[in-house]
């Protein structure tokens, strides 16, 4: 940092920002961005070279680490997209770097005024929506109503196999499970200020025992408590009881699969995938929903691995070859 005839002269200090991108077919592809919390400097004894370790966050750091009280514009009646905005514009999260859903149609109640991180305030908003708020990989602010995420996942499938030449995408590795992690049989959410509303599910309690949660939210009905509550035993009463896919692993570094290396880059959070994994005694298919993504990158090796789950926001979807099953997909409000 010392150099002044460094490029990088004056840049080594925290909380400077730094992306991720990738380049392949003359498309760049964002991979991630965020910001340097710690240059950890390492000069071993009896080597030349020096290391730095960059310890990096993303913008919910930020967001952590700003407080907020009062709320412009924080009335009674705001979307929840509204409310979000509102949020943002409080803690001076650039206009430019927010991704805010059209789609959000649950209203809240006034602020509340009190002294909070602008993080837990917003996802106070997403527990609400039964959405999704998350820094995308631009380093974007994003909020996803429930719509928006039923209507991703729901979208078309990306079918993987470990079958070379079948038409699908291949894959390095794959993992499934069936376990009660994700299920859920009874479900009761209260708005400040309501009566705890409850959602259950006999014929999930009589198999597999309560499996509870309890949640709250700033909606403006109890009906729309309800709603939730509804919502989410419907998506989660037999998830995990049948063979489910806990992640898959792409390699992302081969020329080989065109298609393969641009599904590693361009998959996100809520795509929906199929994946088929031939076995002597029948294959294993498993449908799923992208829930998180992981590179693992050397100079050598460029591999991608999606974590998957199943969403709360669930619906029927038209034509939709993923949530739009009669008398499998349910409604959703």
């Amino acid at each position: 940092p010392a150099n002044t005839s460094s490029s990088l002269y004056g840049k080594i200090k925290p909380m400077r920002k730094i992306r991720f991108t990738a380049v392949y077919a003359g498309t760049t592809y964002n991979l991630g961005s965020f910001y340097v919390q710690e240059w950890l400097y390492q000069s071993p004894t009896g080597f030349d070279p020096a290391y730095v370790t960059l310890n990096c966050v993303d913008g919910f750091q930020l967001l952590n680490l700003t407080t907020i009280t009062s709320v412009s514009g924080g009335s009674a009646g705001q979307t929840t997209a509204q409310r979000i905005t509102s949020l943002l514009d409080a803690g001076d999260w650039p206009g430019g770097m927010r991704d805010i859903s059209t789609t959000a149609t649950t209203t809240v109640q006034a602020d509340d005024s009190s002294s909070r991180s602008l993080l837990a305030a917003c996802q106070t908003v997403e527990q609400t929506e039964l959405g999704a708020f998350y820094m995308d990989e631009r380093g974007y602010a994003k909020f996803l109503s429930r719509a928006d995420i039923i209507t991703a996942s729901g979208g078309t499938l990306t079918n993987f196999s470990d079958v070379p030449g079948s038409g699908d995408i291949t894959y390095q590795a794959v993992q499934f499970d069936i376990s009660d992690y994700q299920l859920i049989n009874k479900a009761t959410v209260t708005r400040t200020g309501g009566t705890a509303q409850t959602a259950s599910d006999t014929a999930s309690i009589d198999d597999y025992f309560q499996h509870s949660r309890i949640r709250s939210g700033i909606m403006e009905t109890d009906i729309d408590a309800l709603n939730q509550a509804q919502t989410i035993i419907a998506s989660r009463k037999e998830q995990g009881v049948d063979i489910q896919l806990n992640s898959l692993t792409v390699d992302a570094f081969g020329e080989d699969d065109p298609d393969r290396v641009i599904a590693a880059l361009n998959l996100d959070v809520f795509s929906p995938i199929r994946v088929t994994q031939t076995l002597p005694a029948g294959n294993v298919v498993s449908d799923s929903v992208i829930a998180g993504v992981t590179y693992q990158i050397t100079p050598k090796s460029f591999q991608v691995t999606f974590t998957c789950a199943q969403p709360f926001a669930v619906g029927f979807l038209l034509d939709s070859a993923v949530d739009g099953l009669l008398d499998e997909d349910s409604l959703a409000y």
